[in-house]
């Protein structure tokens, strides 16, 4: 149903909207080396508590004389339209159905970012810096966009993060936790709290070789994950090309995939379990619950409990519509995987019908139901991930390596399809504008060596 912003004379800075379970969206996503989460609200139930139906929406260019929107937009649980304001052009304002965030964005002086910074020092056990130098390091990844963030914050341990939620709540900041920021569309940027995991929360926890899981943090870099793994023959299945750099907390907000998806799918496919912070403050250990495990908690009481019966609601309520309208693609980047919710109810039995998109040779299917599932691809809007538990796959023995030259794109595209029959691990394709790029390029250059002559493809 509606859930009405609360006026800003409530709440002034409002820079989040209730999520599908409780935790509030930020203003922007993050990709597979960072994620965001808005902390500017208290959660749905003080939104409820603040809120004022009876007054309509308030013309979106009204503003107080400290620039916030006089009145708020009713907010709308599905689907989430979220911008700093909302389409001026259609006339009677969104259209039913569409949710409208109005958010206003705090900006803080030098010495307020200093103050700010202070405040948290003496809460937290890891960094905090706003010196300007910092803060231009993290208003970029790699997209056009450039937003410097209002702080940075490294973590050195988990409980920082809980600080950093409570200041968010205070001031009204955007919380965005941040990888590798090899982000191509500007979803690891934004003007609250950067939050960089890469530094201190890098630890592999635990390894099982019998049960070929492993238990990690988010900021560890995946090619470090591999190396630790190796003495036991295992592997993460999912390979991006940013190996050496992107961390498995941002593989998980972006559900990475990588070159040889062909065979091991995607990240969710590999994730057993996820120790997940909310915006409100609580945490929550995500596995796979059987159909007991689930009819126990739709019966139970506490936020828990309301997450599962908010989600599974939702999911059973628009099967049809995920079912006839959700692509039927490998991969699918945009929107939260509720087709994936499908599948868990399927696989403990519940009278739903399953998702019968493509799955890879080596994806794990899942072993019960799992709100872990959802929160992967979420991008950090519904929590900040403290723990993963994963999934892993013997290393291949041996491995080969075909080069096809092609004197047009098209013909390599056609072998695509020849070579798809083959079943091969990885397609990859260089036309000639990458080919030439590379050869601009000193480093890139001396690994050219492997072309016969000067393909197009």
């Amino acid at each position: 149903g509606e859930v009405p912003l609360p006026d800003p004379a409530v709440a002034p800075h409002v820079s989040g909207c209730p999520s599908l379970v409780g935790g509030l969206a930020g203003p922007l996503p993050g990709d597979r080396a960072g994620s965001s989460l808005g902390a500017g609200l208290g959660g749905a139930r003080r939104a409820r508590e603040t809120a004022r139906p009876e007054e309509g929406p308030a013309d979106p260019g009204a503003q107080s004389d400290r620039g916030h929107p006089r009145r708020a937009l009713p907010l709308q649980a599905r689907p989430l339209v979220v911008g700093p304001r909302p389409d001026r052009s259609r006339r009677g304002g969104p259209c039913k159905g569409e949710a409208v965030l109005v958010m206003s964005r705090p900006r803080f002086s030098p010495r307020e970012r200093a103050d700010l910074a202070r405040d948290l020092a003496r809460r937290i056990r890891g960094e905090v810096r706003h010196d300007a130098t910092s803060r231009a390091l993290y208003a970029t990844d790699a997209s056009i966009y450039e937003v410097p963030p209002a702080l940075v914050v490294i973590p050195r341990v988990a409980e920082d993060l809980h600080a950093v939620l409570d200041l968010a709540r205070q001031y009204g900041l955007g919380v965005v936790a941040r990888g590798a920021g090899t982000s191509l569309e500007g979803q690891t940027v934004g003007e609250g709290i950067q939050v960089d995991f890469s530094r201190y929360l890098n630890r592999v926890l635990a390894i099982d070789p019998e049960a070929r899981q492993a238990r990690v943090e988010p900021g560890l870099v995946l090619d470090d994950l591999n190396r630790a793994l190796s003495p036991h023959g295992l592997i993460f299945g999912p390979d991006v090309a940013t190996i050496d750099r992107a961390t498995l907390g941002g593989m998980l907000g972006n559900n990475s995939s990588g070159a040889r998806s062909l065979v091991y799918g995607k990240t969710v496919d590999h994730v057993l379990a996820l120790r997940i912070l909310l915006a409100d403050g609580s945490v929550h250990d995500f596995d796979e619950k059987g159909a007991d495990g689930v009819q126990a908690l739709l019966s139970g009481r506490g936020v828990g409990p309301e997450l599962y019966r908010t989600v599974i609601g939702l999911v059973r309520e628009l099967g049809p519509q995920i079912l006839e309208r959700f692509p039927r693609i490998m991969r699918r980047v945009s929107g939260y995987n509720l087709d994936e919710m499908l599948r868990g109810l399927a696989a403990v039995g519940l009278p739903v019908l399953p998702w019968p998109g493509p799955q890879a040779p080596q994806a794990r299917p899942p072993g019960g139901f799992s709100l872990a599932r959802l929160m992967v691809g979420s991008e950090g809007t519904l929590g900040l991930t403290l723990q993963a538990t994963l999934n892993l796959v013997p290393r291949p023995q041996a491995t080969g390596l075909l080069i096809g030259e092609f004197p047009s794109r098209d013909e390599a595209l056609q072998a695509n399809l020849a070579l798809l029959e083959l079943k091969p691990s990885a397609l990859e394709l260089m036309d000639r504008h990458l080919l030439d790029l590379a050869r601009e390029q000193r480093e890139m250059a001396r690994h050219l060596s492997f072309l016969q002559g000067s393909p197009e493809a």
